[in-house]
Protein backbone atom coordinates (compact mmCIF):
# COMPACT_ATOMS: atom_id res chain seq x y z
CA UNK A 1 0.00 0.00 0.00
CA UNK A 2 1.24 3.47 -0.88
CA UNK A 3 0.81 6.38 1.53
CA UNK A 4 -1.16 9.13 -0.20
CA UNK A 5 -1.94 11.56 2.65
CA UNK A 6 -0.91 12.29 6.22
CA UNK A 7 -3.65 12.92 8.77
CA UNK A 8 -3.02 15.91 11.05
CA UNK A 9 -4.91 17.59 13.88
CA UNK A 10 -4.58 20.99 15.52
CA UNK A 11 -3.30 20.27 19.03
CA UNK A 12 -2.48 23.75 20.24
CA UNK A 13 -1.55 27.29 19.35
CA UNK A 14 1.59 29.41 19.49
CA UNK A 15 2.58 32.96 18.65
CA UNK A 16 5.12 33.93 16.01
CA UNK A 17 5.88 37.54 15.07
CA UNK A 18 2.70 38.70 16.81
CA UNK A 19 0.50 36.23 14.91
CA UNK A 20 -1.29 33.27 16.46
CA UNK A 21 -0.59 30.02 14.59
CA UNK A 22 -1.86 26.46 14.91
CA UNK A 23 0.36 23.64 16.15
CA UNK A 24 -0.29 20.40 14.26
CA UNK A 25 0.42 16.77 15.12
CA UNK A 26 0.47 13.93 12.62
CA UNK A 27 -2.02 11.39 13.92
CA UNK A 28 -2.07 8.88 11.05
CA UNK A 29 -1.99 8.33 7.31
CA UNK A 30 -4.17 7.42 4.35
CA UNK A 31 -3.05 4.58 2.11
CA UNK A 32 -4.18 3.46 -1.35
CA UNK A 33 -4.86 -0.26 -1.26
CA UNK A 34 -6.15 -2.87 -3.65
CA UNK A 35 -9.67 -2.43 -2.30
CA UNK A 36 -9.63 1.36 -1.99
CA UNK A 37 -8.50 3.99 0.48
CA UNK A 38 -7.52 2.99 4.02
CA UNK A 39 -7.05 5.38 6.96
CA UNK A 40 -4.78 4.29 9.81
CA UNK A 41 -4.75 6.34 13.01
CA UNK A 42 -1.65 6.08 15.19
CA UNK A 43 -3.07 8.27 17.94
CA UNK A 44 -6.10 10.35 18.84
CA UNK A 45 -5.50 13.81 20.29
CA UNK A 46 -6.64 14.10 23.90
CA UNK A 47 -6.25 17.88 24.09
CA UNK A 48 -9.54 19.27 25.45
CA UNK A 49 -9.36 22.06 22.84
CA UNK A 50 -9.35 19.57 19.93
CA UNK A 51 -12.62 19.94 18.02
CA UNK A 52 -12.46 16.58 16.24
CA UNK A 53 -11.28 18.04 12.92
CA UNK A 54 -8.65 16.10 10.97
CA UNK A 55 -6.70 17.45 7.99
CA UNK A 56 -5.52 15.29 5.10
CA UNK A 57 -2.26 16.74 3.78
CA UNK A 58 0.40 15.67 1.31
CA UNK A 59 2.98 13.40 2.95
CA UNK A 60 6.03 15.21 4.31
CA UNK A 61 8.33 13.29 1.96
CA UNK A 62 6.34 14.50 -1.04
CA UNK A 63 6.27 18.09 0.23
CA UNK A 64 10.03 18.00 0.81
CA UNK A 65 10.64 16.58 -2.67
CA UNK A 66 8.51 19.33 -4.26
CA UNK A 67 10.30 21.98 -2.17
CA UNK A 68 13.75 20.65 -3.13
CA UNK A 69 12.79 20.54 -6.83
CA UNK A 70 11.54 24.13 -6.62
CA UNK A 71 14.76 25.27 -4.95
CA UNK A 72 16.87 23.58 -7.64
CA UNK A 73 14.82 25.23 -10.37
CA UNK A 74 15.18 28.62 -8.67
CA UNK A 75 18.96 28.18 -8.43
CA UNK A 76 19.18 27.30 -12.13
CA UNK A 77 17.05 30.32 -13.02
CA UNK A 78 19.26 32.63 -10.97
CA UNK A 79 22.42 31.19 -12.48
CA UNK A 80 21.04 31.60 -16.01
CA UNK A 81 19.79 35.16 -15.47
CA UNK A 82 22.75 36.59 -13.62
CA UNK A 83 22.90 39.42 -16.13
CA UNK A 84 26.35 38.36 -17.24
CA UNK A 85 26.48 37.35 -20.87
CA UNK A 86 29.40 35.42 -22.16
CA UNK A 87 31.88 37.90 -23.61
CA UNK A 88 33.89 36.95 -26.64
CA UNK A 89 37.55 37.86 -27.05
CA UNK A 90 36.79 39.44 -30.44
CA UNK A 91 35.68 42.82 -29.12
CA UNK A 92 35.62 45.27 -32.05
CA UNK A 93 37.10 48.23 -30.13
Amino acid sequence: MAKTKEIRAVVGKYEQNGQEKNRYATVGAVFEGEKGMVAKLDLIPTNPDWDGTLFFNEPYEQQKKQFDEGMEQAKRTLENSSGMKEVSDDIPF
